[in-house]
């Protein structure tokens, strides 16, 4: 799996009853995490990575609204909100991929997947929904400019 594919692309219905499917589906988070923190850590600065930067965005925006309401005194969100002001910054740059922010995102990231890994199925797909109401409202505010 790559950063090109949605790290959410679906939660299938039998996820939430069937502890092998979810099993299965931590793996498969573990493993977009390992692919995309090594993408992240090997992409030459400054080279074209808009598909690289949206997946990270969205894993990002999805751990972020699941600490909504949290109490939060490590300051996970503040972490995943400091990498998503990063992300944010680089596709107003072009989506231009710089490298000295790579740990930052495999930090950031590496605390997203935790929250995601121990959600329920049905708080990741809120989530999930949410992230692409978000993007389809991006999308069009974008085609409109």
């Amino acid at each position: 799996m790559n950063s090109q594919q949605s790290l959410v692309m679906s939660v299938p219905k039998n996820v939430a009853h069937n502890p092998i499917a979810r099993a299965i589906e931590r793996r498969r988070l573990q493993q977009w995490f390992t692919a995309t923190s090594l993408e992240m850590l090997s992409t030459p600065d400054g080279k074209e990575s808009s598909s690289l930067i949206c997946g990270v965005a969205e894993a990002l925006a999805i751990a972020i609204k699941t600490t909504e309401g949290w109490d939060d005194p490590e300051d996970v969100g503040g972490a995943l909100i400091g990498a998503m002001d990063l992300a944010l910054q680089m596709s107003q740059a072009v989506y231009r991929w710089q490298a000295q922010h790579a740990q930052t995102f495999c930090d950031a990231l590496d605390l997203a997947i935790q929250l995601l890994c121990g959600m329920q199925p049905a708080e990741k797909l809120r989530a999930w929904a949410w992230a692409q109401q978000v993007n389809r409202k991006a999308a069009a505010e974008a085609a409109a400019a």
